[in-house]
């Protein structure tokens, strides 16, 4: 099965996307925040910047 982290700020849209992504197979893990989904168990995750496309520590090209 596949699997897939959601993080999505807006609960109806987490919740409308987690339902979709189920319907078509795959495992999915909500969360509503970086920090709620840095702090799962098991998942690493990369927390974008402020402008949703840089990451900590990178410079962009």
């Amino acid at each position: 099965m596949k699997r897939i982290l959601l993080v999505e700020n807006d609960a109806l849209l987490n919740k409308t996307l987690a339902y979709n992504l189920i319907s078509d197979g795959w495992e999915v893990t909500p969360a509503l925040n970086a920090r709620t989904a840095e702090n799962l168990p098991g998942r690493e995750v990369i927390r974008p910047g402020a402008a949703g496309h840089q990451f900590p520590g990178q410079k962009r090209p």
